[in-house]
């Protein structure tokens, strides 16, 4: 048997609590090992004290004092410390949420990394106007448009007067 085994089992062992085969194992280990013998013998020396030892009695209002106090002790906390246990969880979430968030995208960038290709003139030239016919909706103000419609209206002389 290891010496570990035989440590966690020497108060059971002291108090006879052990079947006969796991006994006999540890005896056997004791009288081969000079160490576990040596921590049970000590071991043995403090429970024949703690015998010895008389028990205390408490009064018959101790357990009521004691409460008395606990709540006495509870009611002097100071207001700003009542605060904070019920206070701090909330922004705490919110900061480990954030961090969590932007580690998120940091990682995923990384992972993930964006490619961008840079072309040259003259790969846009030989695709031909056509294929960009869609960049005519980026005008300033297509004619159409509440704000197009404004400023031909306000650019036309007033037939009004």
């Amino acid at each position: 048997m290891r010496c570990e085994k035989v440590k966690e089992k020497l108060s059971a062992f002291i108090d006879n609590a052990l079947d006969r085969e796991k006994t006999s194992e540890i005896q056997q280990h004791l009288a081969e090992c000079s160490v576990c013998n040596q921590a049970m013998k000590l071991l043995a020396q403090t429970w024949d004290a703690l015998e010895v030892w008389e028990k205390i009695e408490p009064s018959d209002s101790f357990e009521a004092k004691f409460w008395q106090r606990v709540r006495e002790r509870e009611l002097r906390k100071p207001f700003f410390q009542k605060l904070l246990k019920r206070v701090i969880p909330a922004p705490a979430t919110v900061i480990i949420l954030v961090i969590g968030l932007f580690g998120g995208i940091y990682l995923g960038n990384i992972v993930f990394p964006k490619e961008t290709k840079v072309s040259t003139n003259e790969s846009l030239l030989s695709l031909g106007k056509e294929n960009f016919l869609y960049l005519d909706n980026f005008e300033d103000f297509p004619p159409e448009s509440v704000a197009g419609v404004y400023i031909v209206l306000t650019s036309q002389k007033n037939d009004f007067k």
